[in-house]
């Protein structure tokens, strides 16, 4: 009888092999800030198989700093379809040094896994604001939970 050692080569392969498939930018364009030529790559969400583009927030980007009304008086916010307790994919093009989830409503913060795709479980409807720092600087993405 044989043994097999398993290297960390076979290792990443067969977790990248169980994730599945890479997610995919949504198909409509992304938002992009009129007026700058540095704003942060564009993120997004999926939630129940659909992909979307989060609404940009405040950011320092480069050379760039641009805040935004507050999302209380945005309408231009997309809508995160999902039920407490479904876990959403959020996506990056970029690496971050950190990532977070603000619910407004309650003011809670969820600390996420460090990567440019991660998860957050949803804790109930509102606005929630996705907070990344980077080598580049730091962003936030906006989204409204709906049921």
């Amino acid at each position: 009888m044989s043994t097999r050692r398993l290297t960390t080569g076979a290792i990443l392969a067969a977790l990248v092999l169980s994730a599945g498939p890479a997610a995919a930018t949504p198909v409509t364009p992304p938002p992009n800030v009129a007026g700058t030529n540095s704003e942060p790559p564009p993120a997004w969400f999926r939630a129940a198989g659909v992909d979307r583009w989060f609404a940009y927030g405040s950011y320092c980007w480069t050379t760039a700093c641009l805040d935004f009304i507050p999302p209380s008086r945005r309408t231009d916010l997309p809508k995160l379809i999902a039920r407490a307790g479904q876990s959403i994919g959020i996506h990056l093009s970029f690496v971050p040094k950190s990532i977070r989830v603000r619910v407004l409503a309650t003011g809670r913060v969820y600390s996420l896994v460090t990567a440019r795709d991660t998860h957050w479980r949803v804790r109930g409807s509102g606005t929630i604001v996705v907070e990344v720092r980077a080598v580049p600087g730091s962003a936030s993405y906006i989204a409204r939970v709906v049921r």
